[in-house]
């Protein structure tokens, strides 16, 4: 980062931190080679101070289908 960008973001241009994801997934087997599933996960962060933003702490949802040999 430059001189310039710290004094204009107020030397909060970037920041380090911890976070910690939780999450859980189901999914069942459709055929010999389909597996559809769904997730919710929530991602926190400890501590975390930037202009933009001072967290980026949420709650994100997944769908999708694996696909291979399952059976």
């Amino acid at each position: 980062m430059s001189a310039w960008e710290n004094e204009l973001l107020d030397g909060r241009d970037a920041s380090i931190t911890f976070g910690f994801e939780l999450g859980l997934r189901a999914s069942f087997i459709a055929s010999d080679w389909a597996r559809p599933y769904v997730g919710a996960h929530y991602f926190g962060t400890v501590g975390y101070d930037a202009y933009v933003r001072d967290d980026y702490d949420g709650v994100t949802f997944a769908a999708g289908i694996q696909l291979g040999r399952f059976r």
